[in-house]
């Protein structure tokens, strides 16, 4: 035997000695092919040693190279002598090759020799010698403990071997996530026998803790004694959440309701939707993320999100965890086309043949336009229409106003605003609006009496320049007597002023006395103003630079003036009083007062109001 690997590494030289070639690199650095090496062996520990066998193991690169493998043994430590177990093909691969086998036969208590061997053409290696001792009969149980297998999230198989030893034999395994097993958990015992031949021992574990490390060894016992074998680990597969998208649900023109389910796999997990225009989401938006917890099985997941209307949107679920992310797979849905909605608002600006109308318009996401309806049917059965306007496509509400002209004294207008878009059209609630009865003014010079007929709640005012005060102070007064009132009641408001927004005033309708200075109100009291149809009140209000008084209706309150540059230079009488008698308009100025009358009132009709002036 020792001569046929002398020969085959002589032939191998005789094969691959390299040519020389003139003119393929000078020099002695080589650059010839070189010869495949022969196969790299490595002896492995023997395992399941009983009494009279064992298994015998190693490992052979053939590196590249047609290689054959055998296992040489026996009880001399060099194996000058050895028995060979049977020589078979490990094939001609560049990666190591498992080579085993068994021997029977054996002496109980005995030392033995063992080493891998490999050839291929490039020549025979042999591993280095290792040993073992095969147990006495009736000793200890041998045991060997084996990688686990069936590994999942919650569990895993335990495996081990035991050789009893001619004994009647019990195993278990130890495990537990302590690596030295201090405290271990013992699954429950298994009956082997007393063979002399190795018995394969496996037990399941279930209910473990996803992603944690277990550690675990074989155990048996016999009348002999007992043993462990060594500590060997496994992990439980750690899972990425298990995520499905389920449809949408409460579809509306700006909003729905996104839906999946989230299996946790054990592992503490987030969750959200990604949601967009975009069929593969490249760009999207994230509704909030939420605790899924760390459980076993699918929780329900679901969003709320705001959307646009008329619009194919596209969502998919998403979770995380210690273990990676999952996302599911990406349905659509399309949200609803709504019509616009709209709000018509109250008419403005309402003269004796004119009018502003108004209302709102919220698109809803969607190209608009928008107009008013307006006639004189309550129904609108027949009416105009007002230009249309195009109000975009927004989604919050917008204002649109319409002016009506050549209208009637007198007249009751109905109206309505509507809007269009795609999703359909649109009408507001129909409002109405009466255009004012003109009002009438006369005025008796020679009794100083003016008489005021206004239309129902329809303002008139009537005002004069004050003749020259040299002194900024004086009496202005006069005799309210109203005849009739409409339904709602009347008032007056009397107003000494240096400008339009300088002045002090009575007014019945606020029941107070205001000094204004430029808009600003900067004093005021509370002051009753009781008066019934049919009487006569007289009104008195004396003006000067300290103080201004106003007495009226039986009562009396004054305001500071504290501005002599602010001179009393007009007055204005406004009111909504219906059919009433303003006699004896006068102011007493000088010393001794003087009395001046205004008799001398002509109109100018200006919107629904009246104005009086001194011509």
């Amino acid at each position: 035997m020792a001569y046929k690997p002398v020969l085959s590494r002589l032939l191998v030289l005789i094969l691959f000695v390299p040519a020389f070639t003139p003119g393929c690199g000078g020099g002695g650095g080589g650059g010839g092919n070189n010869p495949p090496p022969s196969p790299t062996v490595t002896t492995t520990a023997a395992t399941l040693i009983g009494t009279d066998n064992a298994m015998l193991h190693g490992t052979v690169n053939p590196n590249a190279q047609a290689t054959s493998a055998w296992l040489e043994w026996g009880t001399d430590n060099t194996l000058s002598s050895f028995t060979p177990t049977a020589s078979r093909a490990v094939g001609a691969g560049t990666t190591d090759q498992t080579v085993d086998a068994t021997i029977t036969g054996l002496a109980g208590g005995e030392k033995y020799f063992f080493r891998a061997a490999a050839t291929n053409a490039s020549g025979t290696r042999k591993g280095a010698i290792a040993g073992f001792t095969t147990a006495l009969p009736n000793s200890p149980p041998t045991v060997t403990s084996l990688a686990a297998t069936s590994e999942t999230d919650t569990g895993a198989v335990l495996n081990g071997n035991v050789i009893p030893n001619e004994l009647a034999t019990t195993a278990f395994f130890e495990w537990a996530t302590d690596p030295g097993l201090s405290t271990p958990n013992a699954t429950p015992a298994q009956s082997l026998g007393f063979g002399k031949t190795s018995v394969a021992i496996n037990e399941p574990l279930s209910g473990l803790i996803t992603g944690t490390t277990y550690y675990y060894r074989v155990a048996a016992t016999n009348s002999a004694g007992s043993s462990r074998g060594t500590i060997v680990s496994f992990n439980t597969v750690a899972r990425p959440p298990t995520v499905t998208t389920a449809v949408a649900t409460s579809i509306t023109g700006n909003s729905a309701v996104l839906n999946g389910t989230v299996n946790p796999n054990g592992l503490a997990t987030d969750g959200y939707f990604k949601y967009g225009t975009s069929p593969t989401l490249d760009s999207f938006s994230a509704t909030t993320v939420q605790s899924m917890g760390s459980g076993r099985t699918g929780a329900s997941i679901a969003a709320t999100v705001p959307l646009s209307p008329g619009t194919t949107y596209y969502f998919r679920v998403v979770a995380t965890n210690p273990a990676g992310t999952s996302e599911g797979t990406i349905p659509s849905f399309s949200t609803v086309a709504l019509a616009p909605t709209v709000t018509t608002g109250a008419a403005t600006s309402i003269t004796l043949t004119g009018a502003t109308l108004n209302g709102s318009v919220n698109p809803n996401g969607l190209a608009t336009d928008a107009r008013f309806e307006w006639g004189m049917s309550p129904t609108l059965a027949s009416s105009a229409t007002t230009g249309s306007q195009p109000l975009g496509s927004g989604s919050t509400g917008l204002p649109i106003e319409a002016s009506l002209t050549g209208l009637t004294e007198g007249t009751t207008y109905y109206y309505r605003v509507v809007a269009a878009n795609p999703g359909g059209t649109s009408n507001g609630t129909i409002l109405d609006f009466t255009t004012p009865v003109p009002g009438t003014f006369t005025y008796n010079s020679s009794g100083h009496n003016a008489r005021v007929a206004a239309g129902d709640g329809v303002t008139v005012i009537f005002s004069k320049l004050l003749p020259p005060v040299t002194d900024y102070s004086g009496v202005f007064s006069l005799d309210f007597s109203p005849t009739s009132d409409y339904g709602d009641g009347g008032n007056v408001s009397i107003r000494l002023n240096d400008t339009p927004t300088t002045y002090f005033q009575l007014s019945t309708k606020d029941a107070l006395v205001t000094k204004v200075r430029k808009g600003v109100v900067v004093d005021s009291a509370a002051f009753p103003f009781p008066y019934s149809q049919g009487g006569t009140y007289s009104i008195r209000i004396a003006f000067s630079q300290a103080i201004t008084t106003f007495e009226a209706f039986g009562g009396s309150v004054s305001l500071t003036t504290d501005d002599a540059a602010n001179p009393i230079v007009y007055f204005e009488v406004e009111t909504t009083q219906q059919d009433a008698f303003y006699d004896n308009i006068k102011l007493e100025t000088g010393a001794p007062l003087s009395t001046a009358y205004f008799d001398d009132f002509s109109a100018d009709t200006i919107g629904s109001y009246l104005v009086f002036t001194n011509p």
